[in-house]
């Protein structure tokens, strides 16, 4: 982990103890990790969080149809500078939820993205993969 600074958020208590745990197991990091709880309805929250951020990372975070909407808004706040960029990557359990993720960073009209399908051979040379996901990576900037 060579940033300087890396802040690990969620909102489930369950999440942010494993977090927690995983921080302890790993005390080379523990002047680096930040573990906190964020809201993504919380939008000035969100701001205060990443304002410091060059990079900000979801994962396996656009798969349930009530909250996209919500991050999405999060994320259109979230990157308030030209240089911040946000890469998501995306399990495609529903591609309809997916989609309507897609739609939704378009429609804000300040927001651009680009997709990468992480198949079989990209994923060979990041991970041991799963021949059954479908697993796309989202990068997200300002237009």
């Amino acid at each position: 982990m060579g940033a300087t600074h890396v802040m690990s958020t969620d909102f489930n208590a369950s999440v942010l103890k494993l977090l927690e745990a995983n921080k302890q197991i790993n005390p080379e990091l523990s002047d680096r990790l930040q573990i906190t709880e964020l809201d993504w309805e919380a939008v000035a929250e969100c701001c205060a969080a990443s304002k410091d951020a060059d990079v900000i990372i979801g994962a396996d975070i656009t798969y349930d149809p009530t909250i996209v909407p919500v991050l999405v808004n999060a994320l259109k706040a979230m990157v308030a500078l030209p240089e911040q960029v946000v890469y998501i990557t995306a399990t495609i359990r529903n591609p309809e939820t997916f989609d309507l993720f897609l739609q939704l960073v378009d429609d804000t009209g300040v927001l651009g993205r680009s997709v990468m399908d992480l198949g079989q051979t990209r994923m060979a040379a990041l991970c041991h993969p799963n021949p059954a996901a479908d697993i796309r990576l989202v990068l997200i900037t300002q237009k």
